[in-house]
């Protein structure tokens, strides 16, 4: 499941929440509670085993 983080969480934090995706599922960034964008670890873009989150799927 991916985790959900507002903008003004992410923006200050963001080398952590990069270094992060290695080990931990994509984050969904909102603004203004909606999704705006998901962070991926680049290394598993291409791989199938990771969905795109449900929130956006549309």
């Amino acid at each position: 499941m991916e985790r959900i983080a507002g903008i003004n969480e992410v923006r200050p934090k963001l080398t952590s929440f990069i270094e992060s995706l290695k080990n931990d599922p994509p984050v969904v960034i909102t603004i203004n509670s909606e999704p705006k964008a998901v962070l991926l670890d680049y290394t598993r873009v291409g791989d199938r085993r990771v969905p795109l989150p449900p929130l956006l799927q549309r």
